[in-house]
């Protein structure tokens, strides 16, 4: 609700300052009329008379929810029924990070209290037992295994080897935990690069190559976790090809198009391939055959990989949308150099156009029209 006071707050007030204005001006007009005798007769008659109106519309008004005042009330009971179910789950989705931690905390606590108990339960000898002979003090662990439980319902077992399966079943979890921890911190880094990248770059140099390099170690850091290491990649891969370091961009997009290809992501395969055409268009210069045809041969065989036979879906005809439109720059370029036919372009940004009305991209389709009038 903060956000919602915060965007609607002076809108809110000043609707009840006004008709509280409004109220206030009507009565003062009404007493006029009635007691001070100063407005005009034809005045005074025609207040008087929408006076009665709005009295009469008020009374019916009363007296139709004064015959349906339970119809009113449950409606109000469940409007706040309602208004509290949301407000809680609401504060519960703000609240519940600090309560895990805080829940984690408590659960541990134990864990963390009682290690120094349950190492000397388990290390202790006595002074005649032979070598290498393990004994433990019964009482001191079995009250360091009841702490890591509920502490008013100690365990009934006193079987270690019950204890050792329970205590790996912990290990399993905690684990279990700790990885959906590291993934959600990928995913954070990604997002905080993201937002970073996108807010512009600062008027300082100095603070613009800092918030660069923090934007790339985000990246960085996300592509070592395996659910970010695609996003990781191909945004640490722009973010490089925006700074003009264009052998790092290759880089990022050559092993892109790899990780995609052993996760059998075809859609992200195909956009890997699609990044390197770019980056090779981009140092071929509009003059290099060699680095355009290699361009072209990129896109052609992102191209085929959704000729499978399967059903395409939105994005996958966005992708061979983009993909036509970039093969018909690099056709483009290639045509200027060697002199051929605009024909394999204009057709290639035709089927863009096709693809790109497919998946319901009218603004992608306006930019590949316009682009079809300067070839």
């Amino acid at each position: 609700m903060a956000r919602f006071y915060e965007q609607y707050g002076f809108a809110i007030l000043w609707t009840i300052t006004s008709a509280l204005g409004i109220a206030l001006v009507y009565w003062f007009v009404v007493a006029l009329a009635m007691y001070a005798g100063v407005l005009p007769d034809w005045a005074g008659s025609y207040i008087l008379a929408t006076h009665d109106v709005v009295t009469l519309i008020v009374r019916a008004l009363v007296d139709y929810i004064e015959k349906r005042i339970q119809w009113f009330g449950a409606l109000v009971t469940l409007a706040t029924f309602v208004f509290g179910l949301v407000t809680g789950i609401r504060q519960a989705k703000r609240q519940l990070p600090r309560r895990l931690m805080q829940f984690m905390t408590e659960q541990l606590k134990p864990v963390y209290d009682d290690s120094e108990a349950m190492v000397a339960a388990v290390s202790y000898r006595g002074g005649n037992v032979p070598h290498r002979t393990q004994l433990f003090r019964k009482d001191a662990l079995n009250r360091a295994l009841n702490a890591m439980g509920d502490a008013f319902r100690p365990r009934r077992r006193r079987s270690l080897d019950e204890a050792i399966k329970e205590v790996g079943t912990y290990i399993e979890v905690t684990e279990k935990r700790l990885q959906y921890l590291h993934d959600i911190r990928a995913h954070a880094q990604l997002l905080r690069g993201a937002v970073q990248s996108a807010e512009g770059a600062p008027k300082n140099a100095q603070d613009a190559a800092k918030a660069d390099d923090n934007i790339e170690a985000d990246f960085g850091a996300a592509i070592q976790n395996h659910t970010a290491k695609s996003a990781g990649l191909e945004l640490r891969g722009l973010l490089r090809a925006r700074l003009g370091n264009l052998a790092g961009a290759l880089q990022d997009f050559g092993q892109l198009q790899v990780h995609a290809q052993d996760v059998f992501c075809t859609r992200g395969q195909a956009r890997a391939l699609r990044h390197l055409a770019t980056i090779l268009r981009i140092q071929a210069a509009g003059s290099n055959l060699t680095l355009l045809r290699r361009a072209r041969r990129n896109l052609n065989v992102a191209d085929r990989l959704f000729e499978d036979g399967r059903t395409l879906g939105t994005d996958e005809w966005c992708e061979r949308g983009h993909n036509r439109e970039c093969y018909g720059e690099v056709q483009a370029d290639i045509t200027a150099v060697a002199g051929t036919s605009k024909t394999s372009a204009l057709t290639a940004f035709n089927t863009a156009i096709v693809y790109f009305q497919r998946s319901g991209r009218d603004d992608d389709c306006t930019r590949v029209r316009d682009r079809i009038t300067r070839l």
